[in-house]
This record gives C-alpha cells, sequence and structure tokens, in this order.
C-alpha cells in the first residue's frame, strides 16, 4: 500500500503546483479596462447566441463581436428572403434593438464604473453593424451600421 501511494503522490503534487502557478500568473497579469470590457462584450454575445440554442429556437440572426484598433461593436447578420434583403430591413433592426432598452444601457453593463457622461461619450464611439444575406443567393446582402447614439 505504502509503495502505491508514495508514487501518486509524487505524481500528483507537480501537477497541483503548475495548475496554482498557472492562477498565480493569470492573478499578475494586469488587465486594462477596455480588455475587461471587450471582454464583458464578447461574453455577452456568447450568451445570446448560446441561450438561443438553448431554447431550440431557430437562430434567425447571429451576433458577434467586432474589432479594430479604433472601434468596438456588436455584429448582427442573418439570412432572409431576398426580397426582404434591403436597406429598410436592415434598419429596422435597429429600431427592434432600440425598443429593447438594452443599448442605452449596455455602455455601463460592461463598464460599471463609467460615470453618466462617460457612459453617453463612449454611446458615439460603440455600433452595432447588421448584415442581412438572402436565402437564395448568400452573395446577395446589405449591411448598415449605427453607433449606439444613433439607435
Amino acid at each position: 500500500m505504502k509503495k502505491l501511494l508514495l508514487p501518486t503522490l509524487l505524481l500528483i503534487t507537480p501537477v497541483a503546483s503548475a495548475e496554482v502557478s498557472v492562477l498565480d500568473e493569470l492573478k499578475s497579469t494586469p488587465l486594462t479596462s477596455y480588455e475587461a470590457g471587450r471582454n464583458q462584450l464578447a461574453t455577452f454575445v456568447a450568451a445570446v447566441n448560446l441561450f438561443t440554442k438553448i431554447e431550440g429556437k431557430k437562430q434567425e440572426f447571429a451576433f458577434n463581436l467586432l474589432e479594430d484598433e479604433s472601434s468596438l461593436g456588436l455584429g448582427i447578420s442573418g439570412f432572409r428572403p431576398v426580397r426582404k434583403v434591403t436597406k429598410d430591413e436592415c434598419n429596422s433592426l435597429f429600431t427592434k434593438l432600440g425598443s429593447l432598452d438594452v443599448v442605452s444601457d449596455l455602455p455601463t453593463l460592461i463598464w460599471p464604473d463609467l460615470s453618466p457622461e462617460q457612459a453617453k461619450s463612449i454611446q458615439s464611439e460603440l455600433f452595432i453593424q447588421a448584415k442581412i444575406i438572402a436565402k437564395e443567393n448568400h452573395e446577395f446582402s446589405v449591411s448598415c451600421k449605427k453607433s449606439l447614439s444613433e439607435i
């Protein structure tokens, strides 16, 4: 019994200490407020997509995070019949999103420490971009984009 116990303990100890050292390393890595907010937004996007799948509903639109060096936003894309691939239909998505009252709260949801002035200001920098693709011809699509302050 002792012969089995000692080698087992020797094998388990390095694994446990390796996990602790990775956690310690993660704890010591600085994270900017921007990165934390981006991560919150990415989590929000993943949660929306996941909950739609869990509910068993056919997901009309997929959400994703859009980011480049100077902007951050949400992408919404989905397939519709070709007759509904229009700028008016694309812009109607913003009307629907605006009625949810989540858009105006989004900055403070992802950066809770923002002052009211900062939250209002950042609404012009964050955006939502929609893309409607024709079911019958995936080459045909319409895109539209608005800042949160425009929605």
